[in-house]
């Protein structure tokens, strides 16, 4: 094997190991709709899968249990900004100072990404 195709398959293998530990993730939330830990399991394999919409649902599912996390907010906003989606970053966090008071880490987050949407 080459270096593309020995590449190319630890990629593939990685990914069929994701796979398969979002599959007992959702068979354990099946049981445990509630669970954080497990949707923050969950959210974490959808980043290491690179899958948006993943992350998208799964935060979703998250603030809608904790609506008053600011936490949460700025984490789903980081992830928007870690695929450079800073419209998608912003967004979240204009929405967490809507519901959420103002603290030190929207504010800083927003501020970030402001920085870098100017650059």
């Amino acid at each position: 094997m080459n270096t593309q195709q020995i590449e190319k398959e630890i990629k593939y293998r990685h990914q069929k190991h994701l796979r398969k530990e979002l599959e007992t993730i959702n068979n354990q939330l099946l049981k445990s709709p509630k669970s954080i830990q497990l949707l923050i399991k969950k959210v974490e394999i959808a980043k290491f899968m690179n899958d948006i919409e993943l992350i998208d649902e799964t935060y979703k599912e998250l603030i809608f249990l904790k609506p008053d996390s600011s936490k949460t907010r700025v984490a789903y906003a980081s992830a928007h900004k870690s695929i450079g989606d800073l419209e998608g970053a912003l967004s979240v966090l204009n929405d967490a100072l809507q519901v959420n008071k103002p603290n030190s880490d929207i504010l800083k987050a927003r501020g970030e990404i402001l920085l870098l949407n100017e650059v």
